[in-house]
């Protein structure tokens, strides 16, 4: 794996929140925009990653005009990353900011008990080791949609795209991505289904 140097003075991440999917278990419906204990879905994570300071970006495939009246600043997946799974909304927001950030924070629209001091601790892992990939672990095994990854690993996730490889673990195993543990896993229970929305 090539070194990626990445000056620390210069560090700066956006926010961007995945809801990209198709919703399948949803019925069809845009999980994002489901209501969950009195707002949309994906208000929680959102909110969350604003506490740490983060401008923020929704990665969003349809109903994009409601999330523009909120005043969510939303982009597409980018045609060359189609039907890639979540690794679509990653590549594309890694293209897409690579002019003006050097990392990327990422979080799933459908984990609403995920507190803000996740994406913090995601920041200062970076701050620290700014070189680095770095993905949430508990004890039931690895969250890999929240994480923070630099810009420089943008090339390398177009080559394993290309080579018809859409694991999101597998591509952080090739560029040495590293978990930090959070003791409690109940903060990242996913809400799938309409029936969990009650």
């Amino acid at each position: 794996m090539s070194t990626i140097v990445i000056d620390q003075s210069v560090l700066r991440c956006v926010g961007v929140v995945l809801a990209g999917g198709q919703a399948t278990r949803m019925q069809g419906k845009n999980k994002a925009l489901q209501q969950y204990k009195g707002q949309p879905l994906y208000r929680y994570v959102f909110d969350a990653m604003q506490e740490v300071g983060l401008s923020l970006k929704m990665n969003v495939n349809s109903d994009q005009e409601r999330f523009m009246e909120k005043g969510v600043d939303v982009f597409p997946d980018d045609k060359r990353f189609n039907s890639c799974g979540p690794l679509s909304g990653v590549a594309t927001g890694l293209s897409l900011y690579k002019e003006k950030y050097t990392h990327v924070v990422f979080s799933p629209c459908d984990t609403p008990l995920v507190p803000s001091s996740v994406f913090a601790l995601l920041v200062e892992k970076s701050k620290s080791r700014p070189q680095s990939a770095f993905y949430i672990e508990t004890s039931s095994g690895a969250q890999p949609l929240h994480a923070v990854l630099p810009i420089a690993v943008l090339d390398q996730l177009i080559t394993f795209l290309n080579g018809k490889q859409y694991r999101v673990m597998a591509f952080y195993k090739a560029i040495g991505a590293e978990s930090i543990y959070w003791n409690d896993e109940t903060l990242f229970k996913n809400i799938n289904y309409l029936k969990e929305l009650v």
